[in-house]
Formats: C-alpha cells, structure tokens, sequence
C-alpha cells in the first residue's frame, strides 16, 4: 500500500506540472492578444496609418481565433493533447516573431493571422488534460485555477508591458512573448506525458462546424450564446484593445499609468467570478443576477464614457475631464 500511494503521489505531481505547464501557454495567449491596448498609438505611428485602422487589422486575431477551434479541437481528439499543444506552441512563436517584425500593415495582418489561429487552442490544451485525469469534483478546481494562471497574462501585459513599451518600443513585447512561447514549449515538451487519444471522430471539420452550429443555436444554448457575445466581447474591446489609448489619449494618463489602471481591471476579473459564484450559491437566483449584474455593467460602461471632456457626467461635476 505504501508504494501505491508513493506511485499515487507521483502521478498526481506529474499531472499538475503537466496542467501547469500547458496553462503557460494559455497564459501566453492572453498576454498576446492585449499587447495593443498599452501600444496601439505606437504601432500606428510605425505603420503610418489611423489607429482605427490598425483596429481594424486586430481583429484579425480573433477572427482567427474563432475559426480555428473546431478544427483544432478535432486535431485534440485525433492525436492527443502533447502534439497538439507543442504545434500550437511552435506557431505562437512563429506568429509573435512575425508581428514584432512586421514592417507594415500587411505583415502585421500575418502575424495576427498565425497568432490567432495558434493560440485558439491554448486553453483546450489543459482542460481536455485535466477533464481525462480528473474527477468532476477536482476538474471544477483545476479549471479555476487554469483560468487564473491565463490571466497573468493580462497581468503582464499591463504595467510591466507598458514599462517595456515605453523603455525598449513596441516590438519587444511580441519578441519577449516568443521567447516565453519557446519555453513553455520545452516545458511542455518536458512535462506532459505521451498519450493516445482515447476518441477519433472521423467526421471531416465541415460535418463538425455544423454540429456545432446546430447545437449553439439550440434553445437550451441561445442564451448563453448572447451573453457570451455580450461580456465577451466588452472585456476584449476594453482589455484588449481601447482602454489603454482611452486612459492615455482622454484622460492623459502616460502609459504605465494606463497599465496600472488596467491592471487593477484584470484583478478585478480574476476575482470578480469567485464572488459572483459565492453570491450565486447563497441567492439561489441565477437568471436575477446574470440580468442585474449585466445592466450594472451597461450602467458602469454608459457613465464612463459620459465622463468625456464636454459629456453629460463631466458637464454634471463641473469638470472638464471625469479623473482618471
């Protein structure tokens, strides 16, 4: 019995190094797609175009993002998560290297491209681990803690971003976070075990988007479809992308005062969802505090943007900006 339990042990720290080492990666992702919102006017001014413009080549990356996941997930099911995982690493590399050394519009188009598309799987990659090894009980904990280690990558790209930003330009952010790539991949390379995928559904990727399409347009899913396209789409336009050229051009904060304006933001994503969730259980009113929370939101969002040089909350206090 000792050595079962000595064997039981090990397996255990195995799976979590291996669980950590593939949350890196969606880490890694988090970070790449908000490194424009603390250098959106730089890049701009480097590519000599309108940062709406360059917005617009940003969504690049999302798009990407979105199309790839059936057929990665397809990928995750046919050849197992360890090969997976380190192809996407390799293209997250391959897709930050390209878009720190883009030198226009069209070569930054390419590197959000191949980033989007190498990254859609990053948080995948660890929840199919962990979903296969773990009980039910233990998966609810494990993908909490996922999730959080991917938001560091938010974290990082806030006021640490903006001092490399400001210290050393904006490419470094995109050089750094290939180096990063390049070691979770040896980490990862190191750390999760070899397994045969335990499902191969032979449907090609088009018969699968279907299915996917057929289930999120069903009743039991529609609503939580329109709430994803709701709050999804809020954080990624504020954290990703506006907010920091907000902070900085409207309310004339220099760019690590932005990144700390956005850290504290990321804080409170990371531990707003534990508090919703303690709320949740002792209420016993989901559908109420799903609603109430979302117009507390569209509230929040509606006021600062009133708070603009010459809007209806800034002319309200007398002031000409609404402080940061």
């Amino acid at each position: 019995m000792t050595k079962a339990a000595h064997d039981a042990g090990h397996a255990t720290r195995a799976l979590i190094f291996a669980l950590v080492a593939l949350a890196c990666g969606h880490m890694l992702s988090t970070l790449l797609r908000t490194i424009p919102a603390v250098s959106l006017d730089l890049m701009a001014a480097d590519f000599d175009i309108e940062p709406q413009a360059l917005a617009s080549l940003t969504s690049i990356y999302p798009f990407a993002f979105a199309a790839a996941q059936i057929p990665v997930g397809a990928a995750m099911d046919r050849f197992g998560v360890r090969p997976v995982s380190l192809s996407l690493l390799a293209g997250t590399v391959f897709g930050a290297m390209a878009s720190g050394f883009a030198t226009g519009p069209s070569s930054f188009a390419v590197g959000q491209l191949l980033l989007g598309i190498a990254t859609s799987g990053m948080l995948m990659c660890p929840m199919t681990l962990a979903a296969k090894q773990l009980s039910a009980a233990r998966f609810g904990l494990w993908s909490g803690a996922i999730l959080s280690i991917g938001n560091i990558g938010m974290l990082l790209s806030s006021s640490p971003l903006a001092f490399v930003v400001d210290a050393y330009g904006w490419r470094a952010g995109f050089w750094m976070a290939a180096i990063g790539g390049v070691a979770v991949a040896a980490a990862v390379f190191a750390l999760v075990p070899h397994q045969p995928a335990e499902h191969k559904d032979e449907s090609s990727p088009l018969a699968q988007m279907m299915e996917v399409l057929r289930l999120g347009l069903s009743r039991p899913l529609r609503g939580l479809i329109a709430l994803a396209l709701v709050s999804l789409a809020t954080s990624l336009v504020l954290r990703g992308l506006w907010g920091g050229p907000w902070l900085m051009d409207v309310k004339g904060l220099s760019r690590v005062e932005a990144g700390n304006q956005l850290g504290a933001f990321t804080l409170a994503m990371i531990v707003g969802p534990l508090f919703i969730g303690m709320i949740d259980r002792r209420l016993g009113r989901r559908r109420a505090l799903v609603a109430g929370s979302h117009l507390a939101g569209a509230l929040l969002l509606a006021l600062m943007a009133l708070g603009a040089p010459h809007y209806a909350v800034s002319v309200l206090f007398g002031v000409p900006v609404m402080p940061p």
